[in-house]
């Protein structure tokens, strides 16, 4: 009958900016602000994606399971792996290896799945009782691990918008915030002189292992 909290600290701050001519942007006619907004946020939420998943260490994480995924009832098998480790299956996500997530993907033909999403996007939600399939490519290689199964609510993530310091420094400035919290900040501002307009994004996160036991590295 407690109620608890985490702190975490807000220590990775990560950037990124581009820019283009009025010449460039007259010349290729590109949606230059809708198209760099996306762009910007995809390059952030990688980083973000590396340094979350960074944060997996034999040290901390002392469940592993001995699997095989090249057969259905294998792939099935992963069930069993979190109820025997007390995880909820419907809220956690199995994050594969690109080696591994491929071998799922050949299992899954439209007549065993159910549906299309495996053949045609790659992308497989809701399989076995989990809440997704994903396939991770920054799983740490020090793990020697083929991925992992992970709760909901074993690793906290935080970020918080930078609104910038002087008031009024860029003519726009502005964040959008996904409805799991994350933040993003973006500012859009010229060099007159050089005619150069520029596009910048940044996201301030941290993030922790709040409950390692609900964790379980593949192998």
């Amino acid at each position: 009958n407690e109620i608890g909290g985490e702190l975490i600290t807000l220590d990775k701050h990560l950037v990124k900016s581009v820019s283009i001519t009025d010449v460039e942007e007259a010349e290729t006619g590109i949606r230059w602000a809708t198209d760099t907004a996306a762009a910007l946020a995809d390059t952030l939420t990688r980083g973000v994606n590396d340094y979350v998943f960074g944060l997996l260490s034999s040290a901390s994480i002392t469940l592993t399971a001995d699997v095989t995924l090249t057969s259905k009832s294998a792939i099935a098998n992963l069930y069993a792996v979190a109820e025997q480790n007390d995880i909820p299956v419907d809220r956690a996500v199995v994050a594969l290896t690109p080696a591994n997530f491929a071998a799922v993907l050949a299992q899954l033909d439209s007549n065993v799945f159910g549906g299309n999403e495996a053949i045609r996007y790659g992308y497989v939600p809701n399989l076995y009782g989990f809440a997704g399939f994903v396939c991770a490519s920054n799983i740490p290689a020090s793990l020697s691990a083929d991925g992992a199964i992970i709760a909901q609510d074993a690793i906290g993530i935080a970020s918080r918008y930078l609104y910038p310091g002087t008031e009024g420094a860029y003519p726009e400035a502005w964040s959008a915030t996904t409805e799991d919290g994350f933040t993003i900040g973006y500012r859009r501002f010229m060099d007159l002189c050089r005619g150069v307009n520029k596009f910048a994004a940044d996201v301030l996160v941290g993030a922790k292992v709040i409950q390692p036991n609900k964790i379980v590295i593949l192998k």
